[in-house]
């Protein structure tokens, strides 16, 4: 969430990229058009999702997940976060290849 008021993306490892859409230099007004998600590659396959290839042109870059600071701001060690993340993934991969409908709140 923080990330992404910034104006920035979020890779998240073996899941996808939280990012923002930029206008098109066409646009009157400059800025964010809105937010998006796509999952990666090795999520999509493990999961049987389809997936498109994304263009790039209208995305803000993404940075890199830091485990460090999840772990800090939930109050646990890395390790407890790492695994903690991968089983919420995973729970969500499943979720969708069973055909249930997933939606993720910020903030």
């Amino acid at each position: 969430d923080e990330v992404l008021r910034m104006g920035k993306g979020l890779k998240v490892p073996k899941f996808g990229n939280f990012t923002c859409v930029k206008n098109s230099t066409r646009d009157t007004v400059p800025g964010i058009k809105g937010f998006t998600f796509w999952c990666a590659p090795s999520f999509s396959r493990a999961f049987g999702i389809p997936s498109k290839k994304v263009g790039a042109a209208l995305l803000v870059p993404c940075l890199e997940f830091n485990w460090a600071k999840l772990a800090y701001k939930a109050g646990v060690d890395k390790d407890t976060a790492q695994v903690t993340l991968s089983l919420l993934i995973r729970t969500i991969g499943q979720a969708i290849a069973g055909g249930q409908a997933v939606r993720l709140g910020f903030g």
